[in-house]
């Protein structure tokens, strides 16, 4: 069961193995933190010869420390008949453990998908128009932005939905064999791993729709001044009353005065008073910001293709070392758990994921449970981005 668990596994899991993935089998409560060690980045110094090595100038090679906390503890279960485990032992696969596998493949896919997007702040594209119907245009604005963030120029992906996908396959820099130098994209239908504009290129069915919460027409504007480095911004309706639609975390807008494009992180309403609403926002300001300024949401809802450097989000998943913490939780909810007929634990490679499968006793019947204890943090923002489609 569970070499076929890893099978399905591998093709519904996209985010985990293009990020930086620090998942291996140490055992690790839940709630505990890993460190990712980021290499601040290094000078040079003049060279002038002497007769003595000089004692000044020497890079510090310090990182800057990124913690990833585990705190995602997800699982798919199922109840298992008599006649199902006689097929499992007779060497018939049952469809609901294929099912649970992608539920879960699924839905760490998503975490990552949401983290990423709601985070990131550069965008490409037009919001409400799948891109990539005629050109590579978003690609290479994606690239430059990438390029100005100095990320390096491996390791690079892309990550769209299927409709910008079906346009991408029929581009001729992708489609013909002549230009591309294969036909593969044409045989198969699929341009999964395949280089182009800088990116290493995949299609993920899982990549979201944002809807944002300002709508067209409504007018918000900065309530309180701000200065340059500010991570908050309070607004209001421009004219003293509290905004008529409310931000929702991930709407983007530009600021008057700036191009920088933000992201909204986090919205307190009404704060610090009833006609007010305070935005955590990505980036810090890079200007400082008056009472009146304009603030303009983008108001189309959007798909939310990514472009990322692998070293922009941290991925982590471990085996759980609960200490029966199951078992203490459902005595506490008034249930009880049953015996753990037979447990293992696997490491995928290709995946990226620690997973854990389950057959546990119940009362006359069996549970079959596949479960995942896992954490992931937008690292680097700066490194991602979304191409609007």
């Amino acid at each position: 069961m569970a070499f076929r668990a890893l099978e399905v596994l591998r093709q519904n899991s996209i985010m985990p193995k293009l990020v930086m993935n620090d998942s291996n089998m140490m055992g690790i409560g839940y709630g505990e933190s890993i460190t990712i060690n980021d290499l601040d980045p290094l000078s040079t110094r003049p060279v002038t010869p002497g007769a003595t090595f000089p004692t000044s100038g020497f890079n510090s090679l310090t990182s800057s420390a990124k913690t990833v906390t585990l705190n995602q503890w997800h699982e798919a279960a199922y109840p298992i008949t008599d006649k199902e485990i006689f097929d499992v032992q007779a060497g018939i696969w049952p469809k609901a453990l294929d099912a649970a596998v992608k539920a879960l493949a699924n839905k760490i896919d998503t975490d990552i998908i949401t983290a990423m997007y709601q985070g990131a702040y550069q965008t490409v594209g037009t919001a409400g128009t799948t891109p990539f119907q005629s050109s590579f245009q978003a690609a290479q604005q994606a690239n430059r932005i990438l390029s100005t963030a100095n990320a390096p120029k491996d390791d690079r992906y892309f990550v769209v939905d299927e409709f910008a996908s079906s346009n991408i396959i029929g581009l001729p820099e992708v489609v013909s064999a002549e230009r591309f130098g294969s036909d593969q994209v044409a045989v198969d239908g699929t341009f999964d791993g395949v280089k182009r504009v800088g990116f290493m290129w995949n299609e993920d069915q899982n990549i979201l729709t944002h809807t944002p919460g300002v709508q067209a027409g409504d007018t918000v504007a900065i309530d309180a001044s701000g200065s340059v480095g500010g991570t908050t911004i309070i607004i209001d309706n421009g004219a003293g009353a509290a905004p008529t639609h409310l931000p929702v975390v991930g709407d983007k807008f530009t600021i008057a005065g700036s191009t920088q494009q933000y992201t909204v992180l986090a919205v307190a309403a009404a704060t610090p008073t009833a006609t007010e609403a305070t935005l955590t926002i990505q980036p810090a300001l890079d200007q400082s910001i008056a009472d009146g300024d304009l603030v303009t949401f983008e108001t189309t809802a959007f798909v939310a293709n990514l472009f990322f450097h692998k070293s922009s989000f941290g991925f982590a998943s471990r085996p759980l070392a609960d200490n029966g913490i199951r078992n203490a939780l459902a005595g506490a909810a008034g249930g009880q758990r049953g015996d753990t007929l037979a447990a293992q634990t696997l490491e995928d490679p290709v995946s990226g994921l620690v997973f854990r499968l389950e057959i546990i006793s119940l009362y006359k019947q069996v549970a079959v449970s596949v479960d995942a204890l896992y954490g992931y943090e937008l690292i680097r923002p700066a490194l991602a981005g979304v191409c609007y489609g």
